[in-house]
Formats: structure tokens, C-alpha cells, sequence
């Protein structure tokens, strides 16, 4: 399980390597060009579910922390998708790897406010 902490109150999310690895490449192919985006994530409190979205800018303190020491292959298709998403008004939807079999990706908060959280499929 990698971590993307985001913030100023440090919030961290744990989601798959592959999954961080390509929010990463998608954040810094924006930043890049001074431009902020939105990315949301579901939250699961008490078996209900909240959507959460935050705002990224250049400016935002970002850290993408892998388990894995390698670095992982992209799927130009999916990474296609996601940058066309970070330029809608909905931004970003944290979400499975398109032809895999979970319905949901999951990741956890570990900031004290937040519960699990689960990416929308």
C-alpha cells in the first residue's frame, strides 16, 4: 500500500502503488503547467458513504510515498482518461484501473477526522 499525503493538515490517504503512480504522473503533468485541478475520493463512515474533494494547486504540499521500490509500469489508456477528467469540472474521481475486477479501489485516511476511504469504480 502506497501513501499521498496532501495538505497542511497532512492528511494521508493509502491506496495501491499503481493506483499512486499514476494520480502522480496525472499531478505533475498539471503542476507542471502551473495549473490546479480537483481530485475526489469516497469517504465510508458507518457503512454510509460521503464523496471528498480537494482542491490541488502547485502550491498545494504533496508527498507520494510507494511500498514497492520499483516503478511501476503506466497504462497510457487510463492515464489518457484521467488527465481528460482533471480538466472537467468534476476533477479527478480516485478510482480502480479500468478491465480490473474490484468495483471499488480502497484507501484509508489517516487523518483522525476521517474514516476508510473508498475510490469509486
Amino acid at each position: 500500500m502506497a501513501t499521498f499525503t496532501y495538505g497542511t493538515t497532512a492528511t494521508t490517504l493509502e491506496i495501491d502503488d499503481r493506483q499512486l503512480a499514476h494520480l502522480q504522473h496525472i499531478i505533475a503533468q498539471r503542476f507542471r503547467r502551473q495549473e490546479s485541478l480537483l481530485l475526489t475520493f469516497v469517504l465510508e463512515r458507518g457503512g454510509e458513504r460521503r464523496r471528498r474533494t480537494v482542491w490541488l494547486s502547485p502550491s498545494s504540499p504533496l508527498e507520494f510515498d510507494y511500498d514497492a521500490s520499483v516503478s511501476q509500469s503506466l497504462n497510457r489508456s487510463w492515464l489518457e482518461d484521467l488527465m481528460q477528467q482533471s480538466y472537467s469540472v468534476g476533477g479527478v474521481v480516485l478510482a480502480q484501473e479500468p478491465g480490473t475486477d474490484a468495483s471499488f479501489a480502497t484507501a484509508r485516511a489517516t487523518d483522525e477526522n476521517l474514516a476508510p476511504v473508498t475510490a469509486l469504480a
